[in-house]
């Protein structure tokens, strides 16, 4: 049985000592790190002097040992006082109370080399020798109780006021500060005379193995671990290898009632295999555990691996940030957030998306590159800024500034290529709880992904901005076209309305003469209103707008615009427009410009006197499908097949004038109403553009945008 207690109290003075060297070594002049590696020290101290005393071989040596033990537990209720005061920050609110505990202790150290606090040392239980208190130990136990209760009383009432990052770490302090504390007071019994084995002492290792956990896991005492995973693991398995071991003799004493150290061995082998083989099925044992006993972690962390996903297909800035910020809020539990997007153009960034915060003061912050907060986010290169842990850090204090103006508990700067263009700002929980490491890595890959997905979004909107200038240079090149024929369109119905003015005088009695001319000027007239009115709406830039239209009525139109055109060569056109035709939902405007850039194109690549068809239709293309088929037919030179495949290639032609648009352009809008266009060519024969146009193409585009934003 002695040798469990031994190898416990080893464990613990080892993990203690290795633990509190690290963190000392991480921060050497932070009093915070100086009180955790002194206390850790103490703690080494007083387990390796207890190790010493249960196994002394003689009365001299264990006498010894107890007084060795006992400067680490007289040191242990001060240090761990000035400890959770610096982990406070209050330490130097308390400089009188540390001063008059360090001026106790250093009585009671004294006290300690007489029999006052310890007379002597006896066989007890089952160990070699244990101590025999004197007449001031009781005073030492009272004094020892009150300064750790008092440290107790500040770490719980600090911890229930605290939320987010700082109500985690100080949970684990004092989860792992009562199993500490309540497994080393069990050896206060046999020293009583209270004959009960100590069993508390065992699990007082379990102290270091969860505050290592909570360095590792929730950044405890502002410390990021820099292992690498080989480190990480072995530091780990040191603290968790010899317990194992130890339970296991444990329960073999207890079940077989006596212990056989191969059979020991062996299982402890397949432990360690269990442990070596685990990671090929620890995705699917978490994804269960997940799945039954955090369902709630469960969803939201599926859900927010899902919209990483989805999110690379929205190419509408805006739908894409308010579907960022809203599923993170919901899905987290976040009180709000906000999206910042850097304007490449205007050189500052602005709030895109905000939701459950102050959001009419945050919307009127922006950044300049140059602002100093832009600028240190930049920096940190992707890294997930937490506000808590900046505290305490006099350079930092206008970076919290400007974090509680955002109203963020943490920011995630977007970097692309080096560069931010983007923070994400998280408020806390509604719950209280914390961002633990799983959040902040599913949030960094989140950004990751965003970050992509927001510069794809704004190349797309910037193509479109593009696209739309060159409809306009498109529709411009065309209207010259027109302009010139429509002119003389317009002077011959001028000329006949002037002579028939110029003899109205003469023939004013004329009743004949008046009603004819009145006939003859008020068509003309009304023809040149439409021609005119039919110029003004294809020269008026519009923002697209889907309403139903007749589409034998726009052909209708676009054939007049271009009388002029067909006269001069003397060209047929045919209208096929077939009856009942369905009214269908598309941009009259962009429409328009795809019949009159292939009817314009027709007309100049047919010779004179020859002939150009155009015919209407609908089919169904299958039961939910119908399509509206525009085909425009000429009997001209046609087109070699080796051009075929780049005649919608932008700048593209074979014209000695024409900027090489027309049918670009055309084929865009006709994709963006979710059609296409089909070409045919027979070189002497002549060329055929039917233009397919899906009746239901709305509801395609409700689809889409209902399939992107899920």
């Amino acid at each position: 049985m002695v040798r469990w207690y031994l190898i416990a109290s080893l464990l613990t003075a080892l993990s203690s000592l290795l633990l509190g060297s690290y963190v000392f070594l991480r921060n050497k002049k932070r009093i915070l790190n100086i009180t955790y590696f002194l206390f850790n020290i103490s703690i080494a101290i007083w387990s390796f002097g207890f190790a010493m005393t249960i196994t002394a071989p003689d009365k001299t040596m264990g006498l010894f040992w107890v007084r060795f033990l006992n400067v680490g537990a007289i040191l242990i209720p001060g240090l761990f006082l000035h400890f959770i005061l610096a982990l406070l920050e209050i330490d130097k609110k308390k400089r009188a109370l540390l001063k008059f505990t360090y001026f106790i202790i250093s009585i009671i150290l004294v006290f300690n080399f007489t029999d006052l606090l310890i007379k002597d040392v006896a066989p007890k239980l089952f160990f070699n020798y244990y101590s025999v208190p004197g007449s001031l130990y009781p005073l030492f136990i009272a004094i020892f109780c009150s300064y750790v209760g008092y440290a107790f009383y500040l770490l719980f009432k600090e911890h229930k006021r605290s939320s987010g990052l700082r109500r985690n770490q100080l949970k684990y302090v004092l989860i792992a500060s009562i199993i500490g504390f309540g497994g080393s007071m069990t050896l206060l019994l046999p020293v009583f005379n209270v004959n009960v084995p100590p069993l508390g002492y065992l699990f007082v290792s379990l102290y270091s193995i969860i505050v290592t956990y909570s360095i590792i896991q929730h950044r405890l005492m502002d410390i990021n671990i820099v292992f690498k995973k080989g480190t990480v693991n072995t530091f780990l398995l040191t603290l968790l290898v010899i317990p194992s071991l130890l339970l296991i003799i444990l329960f073999e004493k207890l079940l077989l009632g006596s212990i056989n150290i191969t059979f020991a061995l062996v299982i402890f082998l397949f432990f360690l295999m269990g442990i070596y083989l685990s990671p090929r099925i620890k995705p699917q044992v978490e994804q269960v555990v997940d799945r039954i006993i955090f369902k709630d972690k469960y969803r939201y962390q599926k859900t927010l691996s899902n919209l990483s996903r989805v999110m690379v297909s929205i190419l509408d800035l805006n739908i894409l940030s308010q579907k960022i910020v809203d599923t993170i809020t919901k899905e987290m539990e976040v009180e709000g957030a906000s999206l910042f997007v850097l304007d490449e153009e205007k050189g500052y960034s602005y709030p895109i998306t905000c939701t459950g915060l102050r959001c009419d003061e945050i919307k009127k912050i922006s950044f300049s590159k140059d602002d100093p907060f832009w600028n240190w986010l930049k920096k940190e290169r992707g890294d997930v800024v937490i506000k808590e842990e900046l505290k305490g850090e006099e350079k930092f204090q206008s970076i919290i500034e400007t974090m509680e103006e955002l109203q963020a508990e943490l920011s995630i700067p977007l970097i692309l290529k080096g560069e931010l263009v983007g923070i994400l700002n998280l408020d806390r929980k509604i719950t209280g709880d914390m961002y633990n490491r799983e959040d902040l890595d599913l949030l960094k890959t989140l950004a990751n992904q965003a970050t992509i997905a927001i510069e794809n979004a704004k190349m797309y909107e910037a193509l479109r901005k593009n696209r739309i200038r060159m409809q306009r240079a498109d529709r411009l090149a065309s209207l010259g076209t027109l302009t010139a024929g429509l002119a003389h369109e317009i002077r011959n119905p001028l000329v006949a309305i002037k002579t028939f003015l110029q003899l109205l005088p003469e023939k004013f009695d004329d009743e004949e003469f008046r009603n004819y001319f009145l006939n003859v000027a008020s068509g003309e007239v009304e023809r040149i209103s439409s021609l005119i009115t039919e110029l003004l709406d294809f020269s008026r830039p519009s923002e697209p707008q889907l309403k139903e239209e007749n589409v034998n009525e726009i052909v209708d139109k676009m054939v007049m615009l271009l009388t002029t055109e067909t006269k001069k060569k003397n060209l047929k056109i045919t209208k096929q427009l077939a009856e009942n035709l369905p009214l269908i939902l598309v941009d009259k405007d962009q429409i328009k410009q795809v019949f009159l850039n292939i009817i314009l194109n027709a007309v100049q690549a047919t010779p004179e006197n020859g002939a150009i068809t155009i015919v209407t239709r609908s089919f169904e293309k299958n039961s939910d499908e119908t399509i509206l088929q525009i085909e425009i037919k000429d009997n001209g030179p046609g087109i070699p097949a080796q051009e075929l495949e780049y005649i919608f290639s932008p700048f593209y032609t074979t014209k000695a004038q024409g900027s090489g648009l027309g049918l670009s352009i055309s084929n865009l809008i006709v994709e963006e109403h979710h059609g296409y266009i089909e070409v045919e060519s027979q070189v002497g024969s002549g060329t055929s553009f039917t233009v397919n146009l899906p009746l239901n193409a709305h509801l395609i585009e409700g689809k889409r945008q209902e399939a992107t934003v899920q």
